[in-house]
């Protein structure tokens, strides 16, 4: 986590990157420093700027993952994360779903070929969208997305527990979450046993 004076050292540099020497960033460098400057800005709630920063940064990967999809794909799905977060915390829902939406469109395509390195990637946008449809009282969607996010997860944790059943753990309770909303307590309970099971059982290996 950066400190709030890290923060503040940090913009200077990245403002000086972008000002004095945007001639010589190539595209990639460019993208780069402008999606760090939106972190800043978001973590610091100026989220005009950073809504604009993100926006720019994504408008320069659109442009490199035409021509170099496979290199560039994953930065473009990456920003339109970035933008949705903001989006929602801001409660403009509705934008921030196409952004999601998009960014899992991305992913799937990503992980066709590459699923090992990208179907975490897809499982976390499709928790992000879940999360967001519950928000909007949209539970029938959310159960589907939160459903095969748990599927994905629990797959990868079959082959490395220590690094993917808290994800398992985190899925299993927001469908808890869900099933409680709607009056679903059995199935709720049974949700909320299996992750506090998976999360002693991560307890007892770290200790």
């Amino acid at each position: 986590m950066q400190t709030h004076n890290q923060i503040i050292e940090a913009e200077p540099f990245y403002q000086r990157l972008l000002t004095e020497f945007c001639g010589e960033l190539d595209s990639p460098y460019r993208s780069i420093t402008l999606n760090n400057l939106a972190i800043l800005h978001k973590n610091r709630n100026e989220f005009e700027i950073a809504e604009k920063e993100y926006e720019e940064a994504l408008n320069d990967y659109r442009t490199l993952a035409a021509s170099n999809p496979q290199t560039y794909l994953p930065d473009v799905a990456m920003t339109l994360n970035n933008l949705a977060i903001l989006h929602k915390n801001r409660n403009e829902f509705e934008i921030a779903e196409k952004e999601y939406e998009e960014a899992l469109n991305d992913y799937r395509t990503l992980a066709a070929s590459n699923p090992q390195t990208y179907l975490p990637d897809v499982a976390m946008t499709l928790n992000n969208l879940a999360i967001l449809h519950s928000d909007r009282n949209e539970f029938e969607i959310a159960e589907k997305e939160y459903e095969e996010a748990l599927k994905i997860r629990r797959t990868f944790a079959a082959s490395n527990p220590q690094t993917y059943l808290p994800y398992v753990a985190n899925t299993l309770n927001n469908l808890a979450i869900l099933h409680s909303d709607r009056n679903e307590f059995e199935i709720a309970e049974k949700e909320y046993e299996e992750a506090l099971k998976i999360r002693r059982t991560l307890v007892t290996s770290n200790l």
